[in-house]
């Protein structure tokens, strides 16, 4: 499905990370996001697999591998049906009139997982592919990204290696006068590969 995560909210004067999702908003270490196998259509109405992204030739992201290395991605425009999963990340009605620059920050603070994970977008235009490193947990990636007042974003989700990632957020901003103003960090999980999740809820057996 769709999924804004984390998305930054306003709550008793400091800001909150939840998922937003189906109209549901838990708390971001309350939920899991999976990235799993998903498939949706070419131009030719051909099937085509959505959850799978290959770096490309032209050397923007060595940093991740050689050219053609494939890894297992949330898409940032997944097809119609939105398999594997569609995430990205936003904000919802924060007061930047209050922030200098009007504007807040979400921060990546830690990764805990099997291999390091990257939150781009690198989509073609007249002089080729434009690469936007937005967060992630290489040596050179992006610790932290601008949020506007309500944002919302369509980006890739690149994970080097299946299993299971906790990762540790926290959203930002500045006074007018300088003073930080910081939420406290707040961890979910994703987990890629592996099983589908059973819609039904698991039911405790006493012996």
């Amino acid at each position: 499905t769709h999924v804004d995560s984390p998305k930054s909210f306003w709550e008793n004067d400091n800001f909150l990370l939840k998922s937003e999702f189906s109209g549901q908003t838990p708390l971001i270490e309350d939920t899991v996001a999976w990235i799993g196998k998903g498939y949706g259509q070419d131009e030719n109405g051909q099937e085509k697999q959505n959850y799978m992204y290959s770096l490309p030739d032209n050397g923007t992201q060595d940093y991740i591998g050689k050219p053609g290395t494939t890894f297992y991605t949330a898409p940032w425009h997944a097809s119609a049906n939105q398999d594997p999963i569609w995430i990205g990340y936003g904000s919802k009605d924060l007061p930047v009139e209050n922030f200098r620059d009007n504007l807040a920050f979400l921060d990546l603070v830690s990764v805990d997982g099997p291999g390091d994970v990257e939150l781009f977008t690198n989509k073609a235009d007249e002089d080729g592919a434009e690469l936007h490193r937005m967060l992630g947990s290489f040596k050179d990636s992006p610790h932290s990204t601008y949020l506007n007042a309500s944002s919302h974003t369509h980006n890739a989700t690149l994970f080097t290696k299946p299993g299971r990632y906790r990762l540790t957020f926290r959203t930002t901003a500045r006074t007018a006068d300088g003073q930080l103003v910081a939420g406290e960090p707040q961890t979910t999980s994703y987990q890629v590969g592996g099983q589908k999740p059973k819609d039904e809820k698991l039911s405790l057996i006493h012996i």
